[in-house]
């Protein structure tokens, strides 16, 4: 069921779906046994484990806050990754520690695989539940392994072909981002020599709105495993992946080349939304949610696990952790 592992003495191992097998759920047997000493044990094991299966969940293990959490981290990948060319909402905590996204909670994030529109990526990502909700917060998962199989590949193609084309308009408002806080600065000669370095166009419409571009494959290799992944933000940044009534204020509100995020096929023509469907119904297909308890950590692979948000009501506290992070120009992306 799992590589080196079932002979720990110190754990057990279980799947909620032994369907789909995400995520790897490991627990101790004894009380009192610190995550980050079992990760510095177990590192090897671990990495198999994590390229099998995509996620591992540990639950019922000791982490003593925040600065716990982050240090397991850096002892297992290094140093973590600024939160930069951001497309959600994030609070920074501690360290290079943030909130998981804030958005609104009565609505869903889609599913998509952190980051994966910009120039540079998270290979790993982590998740500290300190506060569960009282109904509702899932964090659901799914292997874009699987996600790839379940695309009709005449849908598939030309996005295969073509790629996708990221659009961003930063004007701020209530229903976007400024630059200045997607990229992290106020200094405008700073942000244009990131987006340069990161092949990403701009086009300046006035004085404080700026229009990006970024054109990124749709499909990557696994830098390790060599399988084919659906490896792209196409679904959860269009706009007919919004809820409906704020999808039908923003079609009022704005003209679609001035929406504040939208996605295209390379070459810059429509998505239709029966291709979005179908991406989400794909999505849905390979999805795995499970209830937080406090203290677990997830750990994903993300480029083979993909994550999103279930509305929740109540309190809720998940922190994230990112590292290892990998570029475009690294990957395999021919099919």
């Amino acid at each position: 069921m799992t590589i080196g592992l079932n002979e720990n003495a110190e754990i057990n191992t279980d799947f909620f779906d032994n369907d789909k097998k995400l995520p790897l759920v490991i627990t101790p047997k004894r009380r009192g046994l610190k995550l980050i000493d079992f990760l510095k044990l177990n590192q090897n094991e671990i990495e198999e484990n994590l390229l099998k299966h995509g996620g591992i969940l540990f639950r019922g293990f000791q982490i003593d806050g925040l600065a716990d959490f982050e240090s397991l981290v850096k002892n297992c990948y290094g140093d973590l990754i600024d939160y930069n060319d951001r497309a959600t909402h994030r609070t920074q905590v501690e360290g290079k520690v943030y909130t998981a996204t804030n958005y609104p909670p009565e609505l869903e994030i889609i599913l998509h695989n952190e980051s994966s529109f910009a120039a540079k990526f998270p290979t790993r990502i982590f998740f500290y539940s300190i506060e569960a909700a009282e109904k509702g917060g899932e964090t659901p998962i799914a292997d874009v392994r699987k996600v790839y199989e379940q695309i009709d590949p005449s849908i598939r193609k030309p996005f295969e072909e073509k790629g996708v084309l990221y659009v961003r308009n930063l004007a701020g408002g209530p229903f976007g981002f400024t630059w200045q806080e997607v990229y992290q600065t106020q200094d405008k000669t700073e942000m244009e020599r990131f987006c340069k370095e990161s092949e990403t166009d701009l086009e300046w419409i006035d004085e404080n709105k700026v229009r990006t571009k970024q054109l990124r494959p749709a499909v990557a290799k696994h830098p390790v495993t060599g399988e084919l992944l659906w490896l792209n933000h196409a679904t959860v940044l269009n706009v007919y992946s919004i809820e409906p009534k704020l999808q039908q204020m923003l079609l009022k509100f704005f003209k679609e080349k001035d929406l504040p995020n939208n996605t295209y096929y390379g070459d810059g023509t429509s998505i239709g939304k029966d291709v979005i469907d179908e991406l989400r119904k794909a999505y849905d297909s390979s999805t795995v949610a499970f209830r937080w308890e406090p203290g677990d950590v997830l750990m994903l692979d993300n480029m083979l696990v993909a994550h999103g948000r279930k509305p929740f009501s109540g309190r809720r506290k998940v922190v994230v952790a990112m590292a290892k992070p990998v570029s475009w120009k690294e990957l395999n992306t021919s099919v």
